[in-house]
């Protein structure tokens, strides 16, 4: 198999990887925001039925007036959303608070960070799959550069020219 047959191999492979982890990924980003979705209506409904107080719903850089779920829908906003209210419940909690349950911060915790990991090795799918496709490109623009001129010299050979020509 040839240099570029196999940087065209690569990647393909490399595609193929970051497509099914692309996948997986997609689930997990799912389930980090049901988990924090969840967690924060419970949270408004503990404030509501007077279980929490509403000044507390600050711990999570939630504001008291407002009972809706924040935007979740951007990977940044899940991020920063499920730090603030894994540090807010357990702050909450050092002040001597009841935790809540279903969900509980330690389950949507482990699902945060489950989303962290692999949205750091998605980055890396997609750099591996960014730098397997620019060598190919690379070696595929030189093949095909050498191989369009030697067309024009064959061409030229078979036209009867004997001069040299410009292949540029």
């Amino acid at each position: 198999m040839g240099v570029f047959e196999n940087q065209m191999q690569q990647y393909r492979q490399a595609l193929k990887n970051q497509v099914e982890a692309n996948k997986r990924y997609q689930k997990l980003v799912g389930n980090v925001r049901m988990y924090i979705s969840h967690f924060i209506q419970v949270l408004n409904l503990s404030v509501i039925r007077g279980d929490i107080k509403k000044e507390h719903k600050k711990l999570y850089q939630l504001d008291p007036e407002v009972n809706n779920v924040p935007d979740l829908t951007s990977e940044a906003a899940l991020l920063h959303w499920g730090k603030c209210i894994i540090d807010g419940e357990n702050e909450r909690l050092r002040l001597g608070g009841f935790p809540i349950y279903n969900p509980t911060i330690a389950k949507v915790k482990v699902h945060y960070e489950i989303f962290k990991e692999n949205k750091l090795n998605q980055k890396l799918y997609q750099s591996n799959t960014s730098r397997t496709f620019k060598n190919s490109k690379m070696q595929g623009f030189w093949t095909d550069l050498l191989l369009s001129q030697g067309r024009k010299k064959t061409f030229a050979r078979r036209c009867g020219r004997t001069k040299k020509i410009n292949v540029s």
